[in-house]
């Protein structure tokens, strides 16, 4: 900028890297390079923040001040696809997001678009094919500031084109655990019958419950989603 830069630390430690969860004063960030705030006036704010040097995403909920992590591993950087932290990002840097903040885009290793799906209890990560976002507008704010306006296609999957992207499995399939870390592999004993558990969804079943989904406020799902399976 064309004059001295004045910052207040709002959240993390200016000079000080790490990998903190928690307290926004408290929590440690590693070259924190891109950043996007949810503006959808009926839904809490959020600022989401390309943590690169944790290869991690995070999120910051404004009205309590809390860190968390949504998506990515701080220990192991990669490429995969799956739910939140079992993804796997190399030093994501840009994101953008759409109006309802229920979408979060995200530029990794500078070449691939991640895709986020942010109204699901598991955050679910998915690489989209090259070209799925292309700009539609570009401007500058205070000089420095470069803002884009940029379109998306999140049902363009690269592994639905055939492109090699690996998978985050568990058990026998892809399954996705609501609300508890046990395994997701498939339970036998009939008392645990898949069937008769309302938090272990395969994917296809999950998907067919959140059609129509996002609802009013897709943050207030419940951790169980009720199941006839």
């Amino acid at each position: 900028v064309s004059w001295p830069a004045f910052y207040t630390e709002y959240a993390g430690t200016r000079g000080l890297a790490g990998y903190v969860d928690g307290s926004r004063l408290k929590a440690r960030f590693n070259a924190p390079s891109g950043l996007v705030i949810s503006t959808d006036p009926r839904r809490p704010r959020r600022i989401y923040i390309a943590d690169s040097g944790n290869h991690c995403i995070r999120v910051v909920t404004y009205e309590s001040g809390r860190i968390a992590t949504v998506a990515g591993s701080p220990i192991t950087p990669g490429f995969r696809d799956g739910p939140g932290q079992e993804a796997r990002f190399q030093q994501p840097s840009s994101l953008g997001m759409d109006p309802e903040g229920l979408h979060l885009f995200v530029l990794d290793n500078f070449r691939r678009i991640r895709y986020i799906e942010l109204y699901l209890k598991k955050k679910t990560v998915t690489t989209l094919v090259g070209g799925a976002c292309r700009a539609v507008a570009r401007w500058t704010v205070y000089e420095s500031i470069v803002q884009r306006r940029v379109g998306c296609h999140p049902d363009w999957v690269a592994r639905n084109a055939g492109e090699q992207v690996d998978l985050y499995v568990s058990g026998e399939g892809v399954f996705f655990c609501a609300g508890h870390q046990a395994t997701c592999a498939e339970r036998h004993h009939p008392a645990l019958a898949d069937r008769n558990s309302p938090q272990l969804l395969s994917q296809a079943y999950a998907q067919s419950l959140l059609e129509g989904i996002p609802p009013e406020d897709p943050y207030d799902m419940p951790l169980a989603l009720p199941s006839s399976q």
